[in-house]
This record gives structure tokens, C-alpha cells and sequence, in this order.
């Protein structure tokens, strides 16, 4: 789907399931917290930095967690303040995330 339908499903839903195992960044959290929209979140790689206290982490091996997480997103909803999904966007920028690989990588070499 597009960009914009994919934004419109994030802000209409209640949270986005993403119980993952071994993620290296987690950019559909990003885009889910940047709608407006908290995560039940895999405690694994980069998510719970991401996410942090605006989701629910479960442990992506065990049912009755993943379960538990989808409970509480439904039962006791977060809402991500705006401030909070300005500030994931502006330190997210694709032009700024890019020009700090450039660096990253030119100090390597």
C-alpha cells in the first residue's frame, strides 16, 4: 500500500503488533508512534529503546505474553503525546539519519 493509506491504517488503529525476535531498528515502530499509535513490542534489539514506556513490551517467545500485550493495548490504551511523536519525527529525519550514516561510515574508513 502507499504511504498515506499505510499512515491512515496506523492512526485508526488502537497499537501495532510487533512481538519480533531479533529486529535492528524497528522503523514500523517508528512509523506507528510518528500516527499516534503505541506498539506491543518484542523485548528484543532496538524496540524497547524505541518504544519505550509508550507500548508494551512482551517477551515474543511466550504466548500468554504476546497475549497479555494485546490485552493491555486494548483494555488500557496510551495515547503518544504529540510532543512525543514531533520529537521521534524530527530525530528521524531521513535526510539527518542519512547524513549521520555518511559520517559513521567515513570515520571507519
Amino acid at each position: 500500500i502507499g504511504d498515506v493509506a499505510l499512515a491512515a491504517l496506523y492512526a485508526s488503529s488502537t497499537a501495532l503488533l510487533m512481538p519480533s525476535i531479533g529486529e535492528g531498528f524497528g522503523l514500523p515502530a517508528l512509523e506507528s508512534l510518528v500516527a499516534g499509535t503505541p506498539v506491543v513490542f518484542g523485548r528484543r534489539g532496538a524496540l524497547p529503546d524505541l518504544v519505550g514506556e509508550w507500548g508494551w513490551g512482551v517477551d515474543p517467545f511466550d504466548d500468554d505474553s504476546v497475549a497479555a500485550g494485546i490485552e493491555s493495548a486494548i483494555s488500557e490504551p496510551i495515547e503518544v503525546p504529540l510532543a512525543v511523536r514531533q520529537g521521534l519525527l524530527a530525530a528521524h529525519r531521513w535526510d539527518d539519519v542519512a547524513c549521520r550514516v555518511v559520517t559513521a561510515i567515513e570515520e571507519v574508513l
